[in-house]
């Protein structure tokens, strides 16, 4: 049987429906280019599958599923500056490139004096998915992060410092783990680059759940995506807040699940300007924030 699957632009709508020789609309297709679609089999049973999926299902002889809308998932990206923004336009750029095209940025440029030279150069940016905050008032990444929860319009938060890069299939990859598996907060590997290259970290990969946050922070970053009602960072830990939302996740929440992509999607800028490797405090810091867990 020949079959030509529809093309579509990015971020358009697209329905079809492919006649399967015997009169009967076997395959109707209805999806948005880059979400993720659930079928119903006869027994009424649910699945969800990336469109990569269903091209390939589609393909399948004699699939008789039909594939239908499922609810479009967004993600709001955040971005807070204080220092570095001459790398803003290597990390949003990747930002740009990513295949999973719903999503908003927030960029909220903090420290610095109202209308700063930062905040115009970051404001170059701003279009109908970007929005540049000036938060003028607000001193230091946590309470930044904190006052840019108000703005996101969705459900999932994305985080990425400003000198760190994304790699284009990193929120499609992530969203499979976020939707079809329920997953809380979903990181990934990355690789290393700058002052030091072609390292890749050993972190725990899979469902880590169940492990001891307490002997490692065992997500980066730049990686993750979390449901926005968990989203609170504490100024008491700056330049570990990271992994103080972690712990605190981890151990004083309700049970949450936690995973890590085996897939490195992230690029994490190794450089002497990077906020933990420039205050040597920070070490001493992570002690001090592991103590109240143990």
């Amino acid at each position: 049987m020949n079959r030509s699957l529809p093309s579509s632009s990015t971020g358009s709508d697209l329905s079809w429906n492919s006649n399967n020789g015997d009169g009967d609309d076997a395959y109707p297709i209805i999806f948005r280019n880059n979400s993720f679609v659930k079928s119903k089999n006869s027994s009424n049973e649910e699945n969800i599958y990336s469109i990569s999926d269903v091209f390939s299902i589609y393909l399948t002889e004699n699939y008789n599923k039909d594939i239908i809308l499922i609810t479009s998932y967004m993600i709001s990206i955040l971005i807070p500056i204080y220092n570095g923004i001459e790398l803003l336009d290597q990390s949003i750029t990747s930002v740009f490139r990513q295949t999973f095209t719903d999503w908003e940025v927030i960029i909220g440029v903090n420290g610095h004096p109202p209308g700063s030279d930062v905040f115009q150069q970051a404001k170059v940016y701003e279009n109908a998915k970007v929005r540049v905050l000036d938060l003028h008032t607000i001193r230091g990444k946590s309470n930044a992060l904190n006052e840019m929860i108000k703005h996101c319009k969705y459900d999932y938060v994305a985080l990425l410092d400003v000198d760190d890069i994304w790699l284009p299939d990193k929120l499609d990859v992530q969203m499979i783990y976020l939707v079809d598996f329920k997953y809380d907060v979903v990181g990934s590997r990355c690789v290393y680059f700058g002052d030091m290259e072609n390292i890749v970290p050993d972190i725990p990969v899979g469902n880590i759940s169940d492990m001891d946050f307490r002997k490692v922070n065992p997500i980066i970053n730049s990686s993750a995506v979390i449901r926005k009602e968990l989203c609170n960072w504490v100024e008491k830990f700056e330049g570990i807040e990271d992994y103080d939302l972690w712990l605190r996740l981890r151990y004083k929440k309700s049970k949450l699940q936690f995973f890590n992509c085996n897939d490195v999607l992230v690029k994490h800028r190794i450089h002497k300007k990077s906020a933990f490797n420039s205050n040597g405090t920070n070490h001493m810091k992570v002690a001090d924030l592991v103590k109240e867990y143990l």
